[in-house]
């Protein structure tokens, strides 16, 4: 299949999720509960974010692969696998940080379920982009690939829908940028103009001040 399909869109995002790993340790340290709103808002947006962007490669990256590139099934699979268990350390850390939140766990003890999390997750989107990525490139259309990011925000709503997309707009760059914002529904571009803005900057700006 020949194809134009430029996938270093899924290395900026994943890339928020790198950002937020690195970033835990000193959010969830000793001294940061007046800000512990901000914090919880932005932890839980990246985790349900994850688990959106799974959900979304699973239903409509996977199968396409295998389909058409029978010959990489080992190593599609292998990806696959990847995804089924980081859900079990996922599922974990969202306990874990509504627990945290209404001070049933403490803060060392959601560090070190996000850096289990962490470990797996960055040694699943490494591989991705080394092995998945190429695969995508020459096997899928860009009418398709789109399809990964509208499903991914399909999962999401409220506020977490609306730090998803300021999280995603601050990773691209700007042409990525431009390519998101003609793409989101008018509805959604309504209320993040709106409200969701402003609800991203302030908490950002509590994020990034820790």
């Amino acid at each position: 299949m020949s194809s134009t399909l430029d996938t270093s869109d899924m290395i900026f995002v994943h890339n928020v999720f790198r950002e937020f790993f690195d970033r835990a340790s000193r959010l969830f340290g000793v001294g940061h509960t007046e800000h512990e709103e901000a914090i919880y808002l932005y932890a839980s947006t990246v985790l349900r974010f994850l688990e959106s962007h799974h959900q979304a490669e699973d239903e409509t990256v996977w199968p396409l692969l295998h389909e058409r590139v029978k010959s990489e099934d080992e190593r599609i699979s292998m990806a696959e696998n990847q995804h089924h268990q980081l859900e079990h350390h996922l599922n974990h850390c969202v306990q874990c940080l509504h627990h945290w939140r209404e001070g049933l766990t403490p803060a060392s003890s959601l560090q070190q379920s996000i850096r289990v999390l962490a470990d797996q997750a960055r040694e699943h989107m490494d591989y991705e982009e080394a092995v998945i990525l190429p695969l995508c490139h020459d096997h899928i259309t860009p009418e398709e690939w789109r399809a990964l990011p509208a499903h991914t925000l399909q999962g999401l709503s409220g506020d977490v829908l609306m730090m998803t997309l300021g999280l995603v707009r601050d990773a691209f760059d700007d042409s990525r940028r431009a390519g998101l914002e003609a793409n989101v529904p008018p509805p959604v571009a309504a209320l993040w103009q709106e409200s969701g803005r402003a609800l991203y900057a302030r908490t950002m700006g509590v994020v990034q001040s820790l």
